[in-house]
């Protein structure tokens, strides 16, 4: 992809480039904007995505939004940053798209960065359970009511969570 740099609109004296780098022509201190354009230090937040504070507007905003709104156009009503490759901190053009909730959730799974399973913080099930209470149900014939007696309390699951990874509408668990 072509390397571009351009100002960033509603923010004058600050651009962006194709690489995901802001850049600043503000001189230190109270001086105006001068003609040397300075690379801006920025660092990824809590959350993972990189920010980028404007102390001159008292805004901040985040790297990758806007690479895609100085280069693809303003954000569309439901559109989402997707970073394609699943690196939060990669705010080169080429790895940024918009696109809606459900690209972004299923741009997720697809990386492996999803709270899905035993990633979820409140999981009490993992994979080997499930393949456990399956193999119980499917080779040996054991009820769900069983598979609860007897591991429900020590995993700290209801009926209905085991039911729902074990049962063949497979509603939780269904990719193990």
């Amino acid at each position: 992809m072509e390397y571009k740099c351009k100002e960033i609109e509603g923010f004058h004296g600050y651009a962006v480039d194709t690489n995901g780098v802001v850049w600043s022509a503000f001189k230190k201190g109270k001086g105006g904007i001068g003609d040397n354009w300075k690379k801006l230090s920025s660092k990824p937040f809590k959350n993972g995505y990189v920010y980028i504070g404007f102390t001159r507007f008292s805004k901040k905003k985040t790297v990758h939004s806007l690479v895609l709104e100085t280069f693809i156009g303003k954000k569309l009503k439901g559109m989402e940053v997707r970073h394609l490759d699943g690196n939060k901190e990669n705010n080169k053009l080429e790895n940024l798209c918009w696109g809606n909730r459900s690209e972004n959730m299923a741009d997720r799974v697809l990386h492996g960065t999803s709270n899905r399973g035993q990633r979820q913080p409140l999981c009490k099930l993992n994979v080997q359970k499930v393949k456990l209470a399956r193999l119980l149900y499917g080779n040996f014939k054991w009820s769900f009511a069983k598979i609860f007696k007897t591991f429900g309390s020590i995993w700290g699951v209801k009926y209905y969570t085991i039911w729902s990874a074990v049962s063949p509408q497979r509603k939780s668990w269904w990719y193990v």
